[in-house]
């Protein structure tokens, strides 16, 4: 098998007739339900960081109940998967690529793919998403008929997106009801033991230590206000940024927050969450690395209900305003159709942030 480019600029891939009978039969839908004893199963899901961890626990059930299955997982996060024991192999990501799987396994695989545009009850695709975000902040004059449909459609689908819990709608996908439910992340002692050590001069001045991920995937997702949160929290306190460097948070100027974005590679992100005394955060990944280890987490919603994601995670407190939106997913086509920030996250006052961040650390 090889890649060529064709006459409209686009990679292909040739095979010879051989490859091609090879291929023809060796690759199968996964079933739910179905025995995968012996068999090789590939779990496919390309989407964020979180979304990898969901799938986790299903992995987990899976291997539990064949445990002579061989297990790959196709992620666009293949650090998160290290040395999850449930998990044989993590395949490279891209476009589906059965062609290359069953060459790599040698033999008929089951594919279990997460990647579709619906779990269940409308949970649509990200880039669904970003198509809807893009007609509802344009003037309704300017949108066709076609564009005016699909946004009828969506709000219906946003509207029912979270009526299931999360995790249970992963683990419906796959037939699989786990005894115990939660996501699964594996850190290493040297990797704890190397951020404990980076934070320990804080500890030893009885300092409390606060990761802040203040960015997720979208921005009608993050909080605009924490530098007014930060000034009300004591000077005690030390407060870590991790996440991307480009994120558009400005940088703080007091002296008790260090910006480590861009500096920690994930897993030393993560495993930074896991030491100190509190993380805080928008709905994003790490937010379910720490939580499930039940530490004590803040988390901030506005276009999502916190309980649809939080019901297995006890240790988190999820705040959202009441600011209710004429679309499901909270983002209203008036409201936001000018705002880089929905209004249901800035309608989320500084001051109860940050009355809860002192509660929960037990500051006075």
């Amino acid at each position: 098998m090889k890649k060529v480019i064709n006459a409209m600029g686009q990679a292909v891939k040739v095979m010879d007739f051989a490859e091609l009978q090879a291929l023809q039969g060796f690759v199968h839908k996964y079933e739910r339900g179905m025995d995968l004893s012996d068999k090789r199963l590939v779990v496919r899901h390309t989407w964020g960081i979180g979304d990898t961890l969901f799938a986790t626990p299903v992995v987990k059930e899976l291997k539990r109940l064949y445990p002579t299955c061989k297990i790959a997982f196709a992620s666009s996060w293949p650090d998160v998967l290290k040395h999850n024991p449930d998990v044989d192999d993590i395949l490279p990501v891209g476009e589906f690529n059965a062609g290359d799987w069953v060459h790599r396994f040698g033999g008929h695989i089951w594919v279990l793919d997460f990647n579709l545009p619906g779990l269940k009850d409308g949970r649509v695709s990200p880039k669904i998403s970003e198509h809807l975000l893009e007609l509802l902040r344009r003037q309704p004059a300017q949108l066709n008929n076609h564009e005016r449909e699909f946004i009828t459609r969506s709000r219906s689908l946003y509207t029912g997106r979270y009526k299931q819990i999360v995790l249970d709608a992963y683990c419906e996908r796959a037939g699989v009801n786990p005894e115990v439910k939660t996501v699964y992340y594996y850190p290493t002692d040297e990797e704890l033991q190397r951020l404990q050590g980076f934070i320990s001069g804080f500890r030893n001045e009885n300092r409390r230590v606060i990761v802040l991920s203040p960015s997720s995937s979208s921005l009608l997702k993050d909080y605009p206000y924490w530098n007014d949160v930060i000034r009300q929290i004591p000077i005690t306190t030390t407060w870590l940024l991790v996440g991307n460097p480009h994120d558009r948070w400005p940088n703080p100027s007091k002296p008790n927050v260090i910006d480590l974005r861009g500096a920690l590679k994930l897993r030393e992100s993560a495993a930074l969450t896991l030491v100190a005394d509190l993380l805080c955060c928008s709905d994003t990944g790490l937010l379910y690395v720490r939580a499930s280890k039940n530490l004590p987490c803040i988390a901030l919603y506005g276009p999502h209900e916190p309980e649809a994601f939080l019901k297995y995670f006890p240790s988190v407190l999820g705040l959202r305003s009441t600011t209710i939106c004429s679309v499901g997913c909270g983002v209203d086509a008036v409201a936001c159709s000018d705002s880089t920030s929905a209004p249901c996250m800035t309608a989320l006052k500084p001051e109860l942030v940050a009355a809860h961040i002192l509660q929960v650390l037990d500051l006075k």
